[in-house]
């Protein structure tokens, strides 16, 4: 069953390898003209700039159009909108376990959110389900209190067509 399938790999939640280092200083680099020039230093990237620039670059590598991924206004939860290519309910089962896995697999590289808000458009304005994720099914899962089949249909039962 596509429901069951549904985390493969999320058991071993390896860390995702992230780049990005900011610099302390800015830099310099001396031009043909004997002149030195400095570079305006950039603002490094907060943990919750890197983890959803992560998570939309986990979600895009695999084909889903994200419309939209922000936090709330107190960082605690993610909203994620996203075009799926999933024409039945029946066939989002694995698409929202790919998604529910990179999320969480961004939660294990300390992404301190809670929960993860996720709108389904059929196309770029019209909704075909909502659905969500807490951290702490997650954590519970983690503890051995889940198992990862009971952690994915906590995450699918909560897939719910527009009203």
């Amino acid at each position: 069953m596509k429901r069951r399938a549904f985390l493969v790999g999320l058991g071993t939640c390896g860390c995702a390898s992230i780049a990005g280092c900011g610099a302390s200083a800015p830099a310099t680099e001396e031009n043909t003209d004997g002149e030195t020039t400095t570079e305006e230093a950039t603002s490094t990237p907060t943990n919750n700039e890197r983890r959803l620039a992560a998570f939309r670059s986990y979600i895009t590598e695999r084909n889903v159009t994200v419309k939209r991924l922000t936090l709330n206004g107190d960082k605690t939860a993610v909203s994620l909108r996203y075009l799926s290519k999933k024409s039945s309910y029946q066939e989002l089962g694995g698409e929202i376990g790919m998604i529910a896995g990179g999320f969480f697999r961004q939660v294990d590289t300390e992404w301190d959110v809670e929960r993860l808000d996720a709108t389904v458009l059929q196309d770029a304005d019209t909704p075909f389900g909502t659905w969500h994720a807490n951290v702490s099914w997650y954590e519970q899962f983690q503890a051995g209190k889940l198992t990862g089949d009971e952690l994915s249909l906590k995450v699918l039962q909560t897939l719910e067509r527009p009203k």
